[in-house]
Parts: C-alpha cells; structure tokens; sequence
C-alpha cells in the first residue's frame, strides 16, 4: 500500500492461527475483494510458528506476471469475536507487493 493512492481500501482486525500448534496473533489485515492471492507478513508466520512449502507463482503487477518463489502455508482466520471462521490453504509467506 502507498500512502499516495487514493483507493479505500478496508482495514479489520483479525485473528490468525497455526491450525498445526495452535497459536494465534491478533493483527489488523487489508481486505482487498479484487486480489487473487492471500498474503501474510513473514513476522507474523513466524510468531505463529508455521511451517512452509516453497513453490514458484506468477505475481501478476500492473504491466507484466513476474515469476517468483514463495513461502507457501495453510492458516485459520478468525474474527476477533469468534463468529467468522476460515480455513486458508496456500496463503503467500513474505513482505507485501509494493504498491508503488
């Protein structure tokens, strides 16, 4: 994210959770309804203790796919109050795309 883009984009507090040891992190997360992947911050895999694959992706940027390795991991996602729940398979270990 950029702070020069005017595009709104959510913000929601959310819990994450190793579904393999059971810990979890709350932490704020960007709902982007038009992206094609699930990212996650490599600080937050780790306190998390998750265990990851490698595998090759094809990041799709504004003009061009640029193939790349990924850290690959399966999560839980959970509202903070319990009542929405999902299981993540394959969400993408790293920092985030720069949106600049």
């Amino acid at each position: 994210l950029s702070a020069l883009t005017n595009v709104i984009r959510p913000v929601i507090a959310a819990k994450f959770c190793n579904p393999k040891n059971g810990r979890c992190a709350t932490c704020y997360g960007v709902l982007d309804s038009g992206a094609e992947a699930d990212y996650l911050s490599d600080r937050i895999a780790k306190e998390l203790g998750l265990e990851t694959e490698e595998d090759i992706v094809g990041i799709c940027q504004a003009t061009n796919i640029v193939k790349t390795r990924v850290q690959l991991a399966d999560i839980i996602l959970m509202s903070t109050d319990g009542s929405y729940h999902a299981e993540i398979e394959d969400i993408m270990i790293g920092e985030f795309p720069n949106a600049a």
